[in-house]
């Protein structure tokens, strides 16, 4: 269709080698396209899964014209539900909200990563918006480099307005991870052994599917 020859005129096809564009979400009225650049591979126990998205452009589908709305700072990024932030987890354990628009960032520490020191490596992922761009879940990963039979997740909520952060699902030697959240509003979970969860992101109740 003419979106298909519009992103093979700009040569959507690879970036330096070591990084693939990713289709992040196209806008509401179809007329552009976001993507990112995913990294191809792990380094370590953590695979490409895990490092979804790096910086955020814009394509428009008409012309063709790709206009950067983030370099890259983050190693996963979440494209707000009205399409005018952009939310991304870095290296330095943090948490950053951009405003795709203006370029003001607000960024933030995570505060659960206060509690583990030395050779306990932790790993944040899986950063989801709320369908009503109120609300950021992710997944924080403990010990899963180090030794599998400790590993453990724990599900971490930010109110996207304050930035105030609250933990949802503590240590769970089960590791849930953070998929989708619903348009109903539950956020649907997966643990290690492929069972299907809801979980209230108010109550932190968990519900099998």
């Amino acid at each position: 269709n003419g979106s298909e020859r519009t992103i093979e005129r700009i040569n959507f096809t690879s970036w330096m080698g070591y990084s693939i564009p990713w289709t992040l979400a196209w806008s509401e009225d179809e007329e552009f396209l976001f993507y990112t650049h995913r990294l191809g591979g792990g380094d370590g126990c953590y695979g490409e899964d895990d490092l979804l998205g790096t910086d955020l452009y814009r394509v428009n589908l008409e012309t063709g014209e790709t206009t950067e709305l983030a370099p890259k700072s983050g190693y996963w990024l979440a494209l707000s539900p009205d399409q005018t932030m952009v939310a991304f987890l870095t290296n330095e354990k943090t948490i950053t909200l951009r405003n795709i628009q203006t370029g003001e960032e607000r960024t933030i520490p995570l505060e659960e990563q206060e509690k583990y020191t030395g050779r306990m490596i932790t790993h944040a992922s899986d950063l989801l918006w709320s369908p009503d761009g109120n609300w950021l879940i992710f997944t924080f990963r403990v010990n899963e480099c180090v030794m599998d039979d400790e590993a453990m997740n724990s599900i971490i909520i930010v109110d996207a307005e304050t930035l105030t952060q609250k933990v949802l699902i503590l240590e769970d030697p089960h590791r849930p991870r953070t998929l989708e959240w619903s348009a109903d509003g539950l956020v649907l979970i997966q643990d290690e052994s492929d069972q299907y969860w809801w979980l209230d992101p108010i109550s932190g109740e968990m519900i099998e599917k």
